[in-house]
């Protein structure tokens, strides 16, 4: 059977790469685009990578601009997720 990877478990490899690379790059960059609030754990963390879909990514960035998120700030999370 083959394994589906979730978004959580890429963000999670991310991460890895951020602290042995760029540690204090990691909080930073987590507060922006990854935790809390509209960050990309909180919507897309339980998503496989298979259902991130072109639709579903505009209705992320619409429901983005809705809540009041910067289009540098959607811009920012769009470019993590690809």
């Amino acid at each position: 059977p083959s394994r589906r990877v979730t978004v959580a478990q890429l963000l999670a490899d991310l991460q890895a790469h951020y602290e042995v690379e760029n540690p204090s790059a990691w909080h930073q960059f987590a507060k922006q685009c990854v935790d809390g609030k509209h960050g990309l754990m909180e919507y897309w963390g339980r998503y496989e990578v298979q259902q991130v879909t072109t639709d579903a990514l505009r209705r992320w960035v619409k429901w983005l601009k809705g809540e009041g998120n910067s289009a540098a700030r959607i811009n920012r999370k769009v470019a993590v997720l690809r």
